[in-house]
Parts: C-alpha cells; sequence; structure tokens
C-alpha cells in the first residue's frame, strides 16, 4: 500500500504468500512473497513521489503494517532489470518481457566486446 503524507491511502498492488504466473520470489522483513514486476516499478515510483510504501494486512480490525519500505528492500535492478520503473508502469507484460530479453541481449553483447 501506498500512502501520502497525512497517512491517507493512494494505492495498492497485491503480492502473494505463492507462487503465481508472472511473479519473482522475493524476501520482504525476512519473509517470502511473490510479486509482479509491475508492483516493484510501481514502489519505486510511488517513492520518488514521496509516498510511504509498507505491506499491509488487514487482521479484522483495519489495515496494519507488517512490513516498512519494502521498495528499498527489493529493486528492478536486484532482478536484473535495468529498465526505468515508469518505463516498467508504461509496459504490458508481453512488451515488458520483450523489453527485457532485448536488454539483457544488449548486456551480453557489452560483454563480449569488453
Amino acid at each position: 500500500m501506498s500512502r501520502d503524507k497525512k497517512g491517507d491511502f493512494t494505492g495498492s498492488h497485491q503480492i502473494f504468500q505463492t507462487e503465481k504466473p508472472n511473479t519473482y520470489k522475493v524476501i520482504y522483513c525476512e519473509q517470502n512473497y511473490w510479486v509482479r514486476i509491475h508492483t516493484i516499478a510501481w514502489s519505486q515510483v510511488e517513492s520518488e513521489n514521496q509516498r510511504t510504501i509498507q505491506i499491509e494486512y488487514n487482521f479484522g480490525k483495519g489495515w496494519r503494517p507488517i512490513c516498512l519500505n519494502p521498495e528499498r528492500q527489493v529493486t528492478l535492478l536486484d532482478l536484473g532489470i535495468s529498465l526505468e520503473p515508469r518505463r516498467v508502469l508504461e509496459s504490458s507484460d508481453k512488451t515488458l518481457k520483450a523489453n527485457i530479453r532485448y536488454e539483457a541481449f544488449k548486456d551480453a553483447q557489452k560483454e563480449k566486446a569488453n
């Protein structure tokens, strides 16, 4: 979830406790989760926009934070993705996969040249 400086809700993305299609395994606050690339990019952009990012859970008494600053714990670069977060958010899953393959190819060509 993201919240503004007053603590008001501004947006959210879903993360999973079990593997789902098109997700990556990550660790937030020593707990395994599976997330989409778009979720990681979204958290980075929300942080750039001065919003507070935290993993929250509703235990039946309202939303409570269970992990603070996940955007600092996992970034796109940690997954080997050098695309800018905003570019990721603008891409469909299909386009994103093609862009990631292209970036990997480009990086491999640079390494060959050196």
